[in-house]
C-alpha cells in the first residue's frame, strides 16, 4: 500500500474516533484508560496520524461500541478502500492463512459448515479460555443434540 493510502486510511480511522469520542462525551483520557495505554501515546498516535496496533484498533473500537470496519470504512473511507481492493483483493485485508482456511470452507458440505459456524459461536460466547476437551463436549452436544 502507498504511503498516502495509508495515511488517508489512518486519517479516516482516527476522524472517526474523534467524532465517536464527542457523540459519547469521552474524553482522550478516558478513552486511553479504557484501552490501557498512556494519554500520551493516545495523543501522539491521533496527532501523527499513527494507526495502532490491530490489538489496540479492536480495543477502541470496542471501548467506543463500535466496530474497527466501522472506523476505517467510513463512507469515502470505504469507498477509497473498495479502490484500492481492486488493486490489490483480500491479500491486503487477509492473511494468507485465512485465505487457505476459506478455500478449504468452500469444501465442505452444508451440514458440516453448519457445525463449525455453532462450534465458532460456542467459543466466541465462552466466557472463559476454550480447551479442547470443552469443544469435543460441544460438538458431541451439538452434533448429537441437533441445535
Amino acid at each position: 500500500m502507498r504511503k498516502k493510502d495509508t495515511v488517508y486510511l489512518t486519517k479516516v480511522f482516527w476522524d472517526r474516533v474523534k467524532t465517536l469520542l464527542a457523540e459519547q462525551n469521552m474524553t482522550q483520557e478516558e478513552l486511553a484508560l479504557n484501552i490501557g495505554v498512556n494519554v500520551g501515546t493516545l495523543r501522539g498516535w491521533i496527532a501523527r496520524l499513527i494507526l495502532p496496533r490491530a490489538h489496540e484498533a479492536v480495543q477502541i473500537a470496542m471501548a467506543l461500541h463500535t466496530t474497527v470496519e466501522f472506523l476505517v470504512l467510513e463512507k469515502e473511507g470505504g469507498e477509497y478502500l473498495s479502490k484500492l481492493l481492486a488493486e490489490k483483493p483480500l491479500q491486503l485485508i487477509y492473511p494468507t492463512q485465512i485465505l487457505n482456511l476459506l478455500d478449504e470452507l468452500k469444501s465442505l458440505p452444508k451440514d458440516q459448515l453448519e457445525l463449525i459456524n455453532k462450534l465458532v459461536k460456542f467459543i466466541s460466547q465462552s466466557n472463559k479460555e476454550v480447551s479442547m476437551h470443552d469443544l469435543y463436549y460441544a460438538y458431541n452436544d451439538i452434533k448429537y443434540s441437533g441445535e
